[in-house]
């Protein structure tokens, strides 16, 4: 039996899932563990970081049990999430402070600088979500977490760094370069911490892990297994469901949703509209690849909260003068508004529970719809694959199909962002199977109704 090609890990914020790449790069049975629940107080998210390793080591034995040979080890992680641990014990010393937390709005909005300059240099736009204004919010609010981290005696990162920094037994303090390039801490142009934006934030580069690259990674850790790939989730995704095609997009639609388009062009951002220039993997040569990237925060929460896993574009429950927002953490890329959160046009009360899901099935189609239009305008677009748990909507599927101005493409493999690391770290590139979505005739009525859902958009935007 020819030896396996790869056991890999997917660290996501609601579940956690590993598997087996075998010699026919496909995955094996995949293992799952619902991840440490996610404790919402206003705007603080945090879960235990020690129980999510756990869980992690779990899975990781698992997948070492099955698997045939010495495979190596690739992990997908969440980004932004970080956790502060003691350097001689592993102990983290505060929560696991998930993305979707916000605390820092009120430091992004007191912030004196030239944002223009902040997202020339990161490819971003300044929000809370992002690692960086969390930890100089953090930092500034518990000085005794600075002075550990001046003195040595503190570790601070993201849960790739943690898990390596645990995994290898406390030798490697690393991350790679997309991870790092979701800090706000990371130039671009340079591909390495900037200190200029270090001292904006009150992160001293002093505190923060050493950048290598995605592919070949090369890091012993324990049980003799060596980790090849290390990557955020989203940019295991998009390798997970293409080839890196100039204009192929991934729609991932899981705990929030994110629309990636690869691009070629690299240097500046002006033509790019409100959107973040992502960088995906930096490869086994070093060469850092990127895309283009909108946004739509924690749709995943009102999904579940509007029980709209059944729900379909049924004639008889449309509203054509009702219109949601459907993002509970603020609207994401190119918007940026924490202020403008998940929302009716007009009170519901009256509406039946199936007319409420069909409205936010819809904002979901509507967000997506605005990003992909911007997209072809900005560079061109070709194809748009479908991914995430949510992409198995049929009624989020059809309507994807009825409004994109390109074919739409259902990948058939669910587990996009394992398959996509798991051939980083096999040095296995491939191409995911997928079927073509066909639009229902019933969904044609969403192309007119997003005209008014974008002047009632604008109208909020105004606000």
């Amino acid at each position: 039996m020819a030896d396996s090609l790869a056991i890999v890990l997917d660290l996501g914020t609601t579940s956690i899932k590993g598997a087996v790449f075998n010699a026919e790069s496909e995955l094996e049975t995949v293992f799952r563990k619902q991840a440490p629940p996610v404790i919402q107080s206003g705007e603080r998210f945090e879960s235990d970081a020690l129980e999510y390793v756990k869980l992690c080591n779990e899975l990781f034995l698992s997948c070492l049990s099955t698997a045939k040979g010495n495979p190596p080890l690739g992990i997908s992680v969440q980004r932004s999430s970080f956790v502060i641990w003691q350097k001689s014990s592993g102990k983290p010393v505060i929560p696991l402070i998930s993305w979707q937390d916000s605390r820092a709005s009120g430091l992004c909005r007191n912030l004196s600088f030239d944002r223009e300059c902040l997202r020339e240099m990161t490819g971003l736009w300044l929000t809370p979500y992002f690692f960086a204004p969390k930890v100089g919010y953090v930092l500034s609010e518990q000085r005794e977490l600075r002075n550990g981290l001046e003195q040595g005696e503190l570790l601070i990162g993201t849960l790739d760094t943690f898990l390596i920094w645990l995994w290898s037994k406390e030798k490697v303090f690393r991350t790679d370069s997309s991870m790092a390039a979701r800090t706000s801490l990371f130039d671009l142009s340079q591909q390495n911490w900037s200190k200029d934006l270090s001292q904006l934030f009150g992160v001293s580069t002093e505190f923060l892990p050493t950048i290598g690259r995605s592919e070949q990674v090369g890091v012993d850790l324990k049980h003799g297994v060596k980790l090849q790939a290390s990557v955020g989730d989203q940019s295991a995704g998009l390798l997970g469901a293409t080839r890196g095609k100039k204009g192929d997009i991934v729609v991932n639609l899981g705990t929030g949703g994110f629309v990636c388009c690869w691009i070629d062009e690299i240097d500046g951002v002006e033509h790019l509209g409100r959107y973040q220039k992502t960088l995906i993997y930096q490869d086994a040569s070093s060469t850092c690849h990127f895309a283009l990237e909108g946004t739509l925060n924690s749709i995943g929460r009102a999904l579940d909260m509007y029980a709209c896993q059944d729900c379909s574009l049924d004639a008889d429950e449309r509203l054509t003068d009702y219109f949601c927002i459907a993002e509970p953490s603020g609207l994401g890329a190119p918007f940026f508004r924490d202020d403008i959160k998940l929302c009716f046009s007009k009170a519901i009360q009256d509406l039946s529970s199936r007319q409420v899901s069909l409205l936010v099935v819809e904002a979901v189609i509507f967000r997506i719809k605005q990003i992909l239009d911007d997209f072809d305008r900005i560079s061109g677009i070709n194809a748009v694959f479908l991914a995430g748990g949510w992409s198995r909507s049929l009624a989020i599927q059809q309507g994807i199909a009825q409004c994109s101005p390109v074919a739409v493409h259902l990948l058939q493999e669910p587990e996009v962002s394992l398959v996509g690391v798991a051939r980083l770290a096999a040095g296995k590139p491939g191409l995911s199977k997928s079927i073509r979505v066909e639009a229902s005739k019933e969904s044609e009525y969403l192309r007119l109704k997003y005209v008014g859902w974008r002047e009632w958009l604008e109208e909020l935007l105004k606000s």
